[in-house]
């Protein structure tokens, strides 16, 4: 009976930790940091489901026409999203954190609705019963 709790809960364990990737958004502020020499500005993005990982690491170059690159930590195996080019102050580094995760929010929607099963209804095919007058389903209000 134990072992049979033991590997439920392994198996438990096993699914709610697998189907999700970190990732992170970065870019550097040259005018940022105590001594204002400059610093990375990160935003951390959550997660995205592992199937899309790769589908980002790919298409960021793509999608943002050369300002933003993607790449996997090998070390951490984190998704860092970061811009190609140094800005210059901390306002600038935020609009492209908040770039960058809109892009990825955008494409991996898309991607997932592209893969996914796709309900393809004609509306010409959809039959709508006539409703006439049906004061029956007439709501009222007390005020």
């Amino acid at each position: 009976m134990y072992a049979f709790k033991t590997l439920s809960l392994a198996f438990l364990l096993l699914v709610a930790n697998v189907q999700a990737g970190k990732i992170t958004y970065t870019c550097y502020n040259k005018t940022g940091g105590i001594k204002k020499d400059g610093l990375l500005e990160q935003k951390a993005g959550g997660t995205i489901p592992d199937d899309q990982v790769q589908v980002v690491e790919d298409g960021m170059k793509t999608w943002s026409h050369g300002k933003y690159t993607a790449s996997v930590n090998k070390r951490t195996k984190i998704l860092v999203v970061k811009c190609v080019e140094k800005v210059e102050n901390k306002d600038l580094a935020t609009a492209a954190n908040n770039e960058q995760q809109q892009l990825v929010n955008s494409h991996i929607k898309k991607t997932k609705r592209d893969d996914g099963d796709d309900l393809d209804v004609n509306v010409d095919d959809l039959e709508v019963d006539d409703l006439e007058d049906d004061d029956e389903d007439d709501v009222e209000y007390v005020f």
